[in-house]
Parts: C-alpha cells; sequence; structure tokens
C-alpha cells in the first residue's frame, strides 16, 4: 500500500503539484491517521477524512481483499516469493 501511495504522489506531482508540498501532505497525513487508527493518540477523523474513506476505500481496495489469509492463498503467496 505505501508503494501505491508513493505512485500517487508521484502522480500528483506530474499533474502540477510541487513535490516537497505533496510530500509534506502525505507524510503528514500518514502520521496523524496512523496514529489515530493504531490507538497511539485518542483522536477521530473528521467528517471529510471519514467521507474519503468511505467513498475511496471501494475504488482502491477488492471486496475480497481479506481472502489473502485464506490458507490456500497464504501457501500460493508464499511460494511466489521464495
Amino acid at each position: 500500500m505505501l508503494s501505491v501511495m508513493r505512485e500517487a504522489m508521484n502522480e500528483v506531482v506530474k499533474r502540477g503539484v510541487p513535490e516537497q508540498v505533496a510530500k509534506d501532505f502525505l507524510l503528514g497525513h500518514m502520521n496523524i491517521l496512523g496514529a489515530v487508527i493504531f490507538d497511539e493518540v485518542d483522536g477521530a477523523f473528521s467528517d471529510a477524512c471519514n467521507k474519503a474513506i468511505e467513498f475511496g476505500k471501494p475504488a482502491l481496495m477488492r471486496d475480497d481483499w481479506k481472502r489473502v489469509f485464506e490458507a490456500d492463498r497464504t501457501a500460493a503467496g508464499i511460494e511466489r516469493i521464495t
């Protein structure tokens, strides 16, 4: 997912956002969102953030993504990389 986020950052840079601006925006959001998601800070997402998650997640993630944890898929994944 981080690799895809880097690609997304590169894409907005290609479309005219200064690289340092894009990087600062992305890393800043990653830090605070990560801290909230992993209960490192007591916080809540804004309504806009919750809407971005609600509408963005289906566009970026397959509905069946949790199947990667099934034993046969895990075994196949291990076999592919070893």
